[in-house]
């Protein structure tokens, strides 16, 4: 503890020790004792040799194989609920730290951040308990601000209803189920100001989703399912609208007598009720919405007062056009090609609701891109144009190469080259249409399950690279989509850390993944996710990254870990021991996500985050 803070120390202490008081009046006092005793001898083996360690952890196996199921699940919760306090506290402590803290002006601002949010793959906790962790958090922040003693009480209630609700899910969450979930965290009030914030120091900060347009190997996503994350997102944003307008309409009466202007804020508030429910021709009836709003708005500031409450509702529409959260629609590259002849696989109905609801306006503005994972051709991407330019009757969202394989990563430029010399109205459409963007994305979980972690990340950075050099020369900007989830495990850790290794362009519009625990460590408050932004501007102002390697011997190092990772993994005996060591026989059990941990195509069929999971249990990482 020697280098964590000392305010967060103290509040780590008090909280544990409530934990505690928590502990001995729910389950009684013989099982606090088991559980500090536990906690001890646990914290005495940091720091000895290993056959004392295992001494310990022998003498308390045996306490243990002696207890029954209620004492073994009670003892089990406590420790869950200790590490979730723990973190709740470090989440409090860093949004306290955070107050006041300034930041420097910036010559060069990014075109765009961009965080695709994903449902957690790994969640199992209950709903309810993740509601009491979010007040608990609520009442952390208020003892740091205010004082211990003014929550002990309230917090105290909290952890007694915690000992009693299960730290685990019930049944597998839906995907309506994490919809509903992540936007509730993201989409929350102090979130939305906050972007809006953003917008008007020009730093343009966008929420994409991939809950309920990820249908890659996840049976359970379809277009119904698609519709219910959109109709989540809407009514969220319909909410926050609704608030600003009607506190505008509380302060039109400042004005004097405006009738008029009332009539019209009214009957604008009225017409919200209409845009509850995503139908056909839903494009159409935004478009008119928004014509409304601005005749509202500019018959009002008319009296030459601007309202700051329009003015929010005005930069919200423009940071949701469709005021949805717009979607990333993910397919494999193989049920593509089949797709073509076959209108009714899912993602056919599901890129047909799309231009059914956006007709009257752009249907970018629902589904944001078309991404091909296991893309390994140029095959693969014609594949794709070809289903969009079917479904839509031309190119109206933009088609994105996941490339995620050794080989993939390795021709990535090869396969663009031939891509692009094959449709040669591709390029001028992205130029012309698209602000000459051209999106690539590129797969770490995958990518490292199957080469290595540091294969992984150096095929990456090799690939980044050449695809910069080359999309300057065909006089595009590339847009670099990472899907590297945020955890360490999965090619995330600190901002900083990951953008050390990219090109500038790559952090000049900044887009990435953002998985589940990363949601609520990152978006816990607007202060942490302002945090997060100024972080990425700041590297953007960087002297640059670090580019001085050595490449021959990296290609060596590379293949040379990539050699022995295949044989490693592929060998029986390891697959032997994987079972017996790690959580992979559990992973059906545990009601984590709605996604299938395993695919039904590959010869090694657990899922790359699964997959992950197994070493991180054990922190044994390859």
């Amino acid at each position: 503890m020697e280098t964590i803070p000392k305010d967060l120390q103290r509040l780590v202490y008090w909280a544990i020790e409530l934990l505690g008081d928590s502990i001995k009046n729910q389950y009684g006092g013989s099982v606090y004792k088991l559980v500090e005793k536990t906690r001890r001898d646990m914290k005495s083996i940091r720091a000895v040799s290993h056959k004392e360690a295992i001494k310990v952890l022998e003498k308390n196996k045996k306490i243990i194989s002696n207890l029954d199921t209620e004492q073994l699940k009670q003892i089990a919760h406590s420790f869950s609920l200790m590490l979730e306090l723990i973190n709740r506290c470090e989440s409090a402590y860093r949004h306290q730290r955070l107050e006041g803290m300034s930041h420097q002006s910036f010559k060069q601002l990014p075109h765009a951040v961009i965080f695709v949010f994903t449902a957690h793959p790994t969640e199992a906790r209950s709903p309810e308990i993740l509601s009491l962790f979010q007040k608990i958090y609520e009442l952390l922040i208020q003892a740091l601000e205010e004082g211990f003693e003014g929550v002990k009480d309230k917090l105290k209630y909290c952890l007694d209803l915690s000992l009693n609700v299960s730290m685990a899910r019930s049944a597998k969450p839906s995907v309506e189920d994490e919809a509903c979930h992540l936007y509730s965290y993201v989409l929350r009030d102090e979130i939305l100001s906050n972007q809006i914030k953003f917008a008007k120091n020009d730093i343009v900060v966008n929420f994409r989703s991939w809950v309920g347009g990820d249908k890659d190997g996840h049976p359970g996503v379809n277009s119904k399912t698609m519709i219910a994350s959109l109709n989540y997102s809407r009514n969220r944003l319909l909410d926050f609208i609704e608030k600003r307008l009607n506190s505008a309409l509380e302060d039109i009466r400042f004005l004097g007598q405006v009738p008029k202007e009332k009539l019209e804020l009214v009957n604008l508030i009225s017409s919200l009720k209409a845009l509850r429910k995503i139908t056909r021709d839903d494009g159409s009836r935004i478009v008119e919405f928004k014509k409304r709003l601005e005749q509202t708005k500019s018959t009002i500031e008319s009296k030459g007062v601007l309202f700051p409450d329009l003015e929010d509702v005005t930069r919200l529409l423009w940071l949701y056009p469709a005021i949805v959260m717009p979607l990333e629609i993910r397919e494999d590259s193989e049920l593509v090609h089949e797709a073509l002849d076959d209108p009714k696989l899912a993602i056919c109905g599901m890129l047909s609701k799309i231009e059914e609801i956006s007709r009257g306006y752009k249907a970018k503005w629902y589904a944001r891109g078309f991404i091909l994972s296991m893309c390994e051709s140029s095959e693969d991407l014609s594949a794709g144009l070809s289903l969009v330019k079917k479904v839509f009757g031309g190119y109206r969202i933009p088609v994105v190469p996941l490339f995620e394989t050794a080989k993939s990563l390795s021709e990535s430029v090869q396969i663009l080259g031939e891509y692009f010399s094959k449709h040669k109205s591709i390029k001028k459409e992205h130029q012309k249409h698209m602000n000459e963007r051209f999106e690539v994305m590129l797969g770490y979980s995958d990518s490292s399950k199957e080469s290595g972690v540091f294969p992984s990340r150096y095929l990456i950075s090799r690939a980044l690279r050449r695809l910069d050099v080359y999309f300057k020369k065909e006089q595009l900007t590339p847009v670099f989509f990472h899907g590297s989830g945020g955890s360490v495990e999965r090619g995330g850790g600190s901002i900083k850390e990951q953008m050390q290794w990219w090109p500038k362009s790559a952090v000049n519009i900044f887009k990435a993944t953002t998985q589940g625990e990363m949601i609520a460590r990152n978006f816990q408050s607007d202060r942490i996710m302002s945090s997060q932004v100024h972080k990425i501007v700041e590297s953007l102002n960087s002297k640059g990254s670090n580019t001085g390697f050595e490449a021959r011997l990296l290609n060596k190092l590379c293949a040379n870990v990539q050699k022995r990772y295949k044989e490693l993994v592929l060998d029986e005996d390891f697959r032997k021991n994987i079972l017996a060591s790690t959580p992979y026989s559990y992973l059906d059990a545990l009601k984590i996500g709605s996604r299938p941990s395993k695919r039904q195509t590959e010869s090694q069929k657990l899922r790359a985050i699964p997959w992950v999971l197994c070493w991180t249990q054990t922190r044994v990482l390859l």
